[in-house]
């Protein structure tokens, strides 16, 4: 099984950023080298690979209503954190979250 990260860089300016890569290390430095201020990666989950882009799928649903852009949202690191936690938490468990949540609206 190989495995992917949920990761949550933060912003100077507060904003989050919610993504996934392989080595989120490796991610925050090629995020920084296209931002001015310092970004911190603030927290990461491990995943299998097979779920990874269906999490966060799920997880950029639960916080559509702060998007910014893209991956980035107007909320705080804590609050994001613990939606992505919310979000393991409920559906973490589900074998193959891909083709089960394939074109469908996800309503929790």
């Amino acid at each position: 099984m190989k495995n992917s990260f949920i990761y949550l860089i933060e912003s100077d300016q507060g904003h989050v950023k919610i993504g996934y890569s392989q080595d989120p290390n490796a991610r925050l430095a090629q995020l920084q080298t296209a931002h001015g201020k310092p970004l911190v990666l603030k927290y990461t989950r491990e995943i299998d690979s097979a779920n990874t882009a269906a999490m966060e799928r799920i997880i950029h649903n639960q916080l559509k209503q702060y998007r910014l852009s893209g991956e980035w949202f107007d909320i705080s690191s804590d609050i994001a954190r613990s939606e992505i936690d919310f979000a393991f938490i409920t559906f973490g468990d589900i074998p193959n979250l891909r083709t089960r949540f394939q074109n469908k609206t996800l309503n929790y």
